[in-house]
């Protein structure tokens, strides 16, 4: 088998960008069946969604090649990045030597390395950190800790001010789309996937960033095999997008197997971000949702078509301001009023 070498630029987090690495995914997903090396002497960033699609596409050609786990697994990188034998001759390899000192360091820091390289391991041992991470398999998900992940480490005061309640509902809301990603993303995919996920604080730019990948078949193909069954119809995929983002709407694709029926429910996070000045957004198969300055959902298609589903949000952390629900704000003037 061939190896095939991706040189990745510079991957920020414009639209434009992001299609570029999800069509060597998309690449790589079609034709699995090779050694892949990732270069990186021409990339001197990584965004946060680059960092999570590039994950994934480790993730799924792992998933159809297994390796060893445990403390095999450093052992059998070890061996795969030098050996020539053809058992060795299919993955995802990412040459930590065309990276530039700052590339590495911010790939180290947010643990994506230590997934894929023998070279590097864990620095969180207590797994406290803001960055990238493998959530194997639903009914081994810890809601609980996945819930103090985003509400003590990601959605922290020093980072933005929200009220108590409305810092739960969001939490809640975001935990909603892990569930999700399991759900429409890799319940009834053909191999053992998970569902990835990245996030970012850059302090410089007070922006918080968090991005969640599967690579199943996309919520668009989704919502058309569901309706289906059931004889109706879409035009195009853009049609079938817009019915799954509106409120109340569902394919009971919860990967429990329970049948609990579970949506979108972006309502809140598409009002906060839009409020906050953020930003959210949405590839699935040819489908580019996202928000336009008036917080209407925006549907575009894409030049390519995707399997699988990215979502990315960024919240601008402002320190001056406070969220909070409007009936927050009645009560309290409410309460000013009667003192």
């Amino acid at each position: 088998m061939n190896t095939k070498i991706f040189h990745l630029p510079s991957l920020k987090e414009s639209p434009e960008d992001i299609q570029k690495i999800l069509a060597i995914a998309n690449e790589i997903k079609h034709n699995p069946k090779h050694s892949f090396t990732f270069a990186f002497s021409k990339c001197q960033f990584l965004g946060c969604t680059s960092i999570a699609v590039l994950g994934a596409i480790a993730n799924f050609v792992d998933s159809i090649y297994p390796k060893p786990k445990g403390n095999l697994t450093f052992v059998y990188q070890a061996i795969r990045q030098h050996s020539t034998d053809k058992r060795f001759s299919t993955g995802v390899m990412f040459d930590v030597e065309t990276m530039s000192g700052d590339l590495k360091e911010r790939l180290v820091s947010c643990n994506f390395l230590s997934y894929f390289h023998h070279q590097y391991e864990p620095i969180y041992p207590k797994g406290k950190y803001i960055g990238f991470r493998i959530h194997p398999k639903l009914d081994k998900l810890d809601e609980n800790a996945l819930y103090e992940h985003i509400e003590g480490e990601l959605l922290t005061s020093e980072k933005i001010l929200l009220s108590e309640a409305l810092k739960e509902d969001i939490v809640t809301k975001i935990i909603e789309l892990f569930i999700n990603a399991f759900g429409h993303g890799v319940k009834d995919a053909k191999y053992s996937l998970s569902v990835i996920s990245c996030a970012d604080y850059l302090q410089n730019d007070k922006k918080l960033s968090l991005c969640i990948v599967d690579m199943g078949k996309g919520i668009a193909q989704q919502v058309i095999d569901y309706h289906c069954c059931k004889g109706v119809d879409f035009e195009c995929e853009q049609e079938a997008i817009k019915w799954a983002l509106q409120e109340g709407n569902s394919t009971k694709t919860d990967s429990l197997g329970k049948n609990i029926p579970r949506g979108l429910g972006l309502s809140l996070l598409q009002e906060f971000i839009s409020k906050n000045g953020g930003s959210l957004d949405i590839y699935t198969n040819s489908c580019h949702v996202y928000l336009s300055p008036d917080g209407e959902y925006v549907i575009e298609k894409m030049p390519i078509s995707i399997s699988g589903t990215v979502i990315t949000i960024q919240i601008q952390c402002h320190q001056n301001v406070q969220y909070l629900y409007g009936r927050e704000l009645e009560n309290d003037n409410e309460q000013n009023n009667s003192n």
